[in-house]
């Protein structure tokens, strides 16, 4: 009987004796595959969440832009000089104001001052990003050409850099209706 529970027991022993090196590097392998579908998904969700903060910025920035122009071009009453990227005109209450683009810039200067030494109103606009249309009635509303009371509405767009988007360029615009001409 001592002869068989030692057989038993080499048999117990050699049975037990843990996991083969096949095991072990198939079970690192499928882990690895594992954490690096995981690492993809965090990724791709991270740089998700950039380009959302991205868009909700620039949108703010848009936002805040086109609204003070919004309101500074409703008050105008004369306009001295209308092109397609400046606009100067008179408002009832605070004089001269002029609002362009200058680089990559759209300013806002007041009386004398040039648009260069202006206030910043937003960054990162296109080279041609900053257009005024002026509109009549019927048609275009041309300076020097059509009197100031059939300017009906300013049509004006923003077009603000991206770089990492694959076109680079994001346009807001809008029209505005000044109130103030007779």
């Amino acid at each position: 009987m001592k002869i068989s529970d030692k057989t038993y027991n080499t048999q117990l022993i050699n049975s037990e004796s843990g996991f083969t090196l096949v095991e072990i590097i198939v079970s690192l392998i499928l882990a690895a595959i594992i954490f690096s579908i995981a690492g993809i998904g965090i990724i791709t969700g991270t740089q998700g969440y950039i380009f959302s903060m991205e868009n909700a910025h620039t949108a703010q920035k848009a936002q805040v832009a086109m609204t003070r122009i919004n309101r500074e071009l409703m008050e105008l009453v004369d306009i001295s000089n209308a092109s397609s990227s400046l606009i100067v005109f008179e408002t009832v209450s605070e004089g001269t104001r002029k609002i362009g683009l200058d680089g990559n810039l759209v300013k806002i200067a007041e009386g004398a001052d040039s648009i260069e030494n202006g206030d910043i109103l937003v960054d990162n606009v296109e080279a041609d990003g900053f257009s005024l249309v002026y509109k009549t009635d019927v048609g275009n509303w041309l300076q020097g050409t059509h009197d100031i009371n059939l300017l009906t509405s300013i049509e004006f767009e923003l077009k603000f850099i991206r770089a990492d988007v694959n076109s680079g360029i994001i346009t807001f615009s809008t029209t505005v209706c000044p109130r103030n001409i007779q």
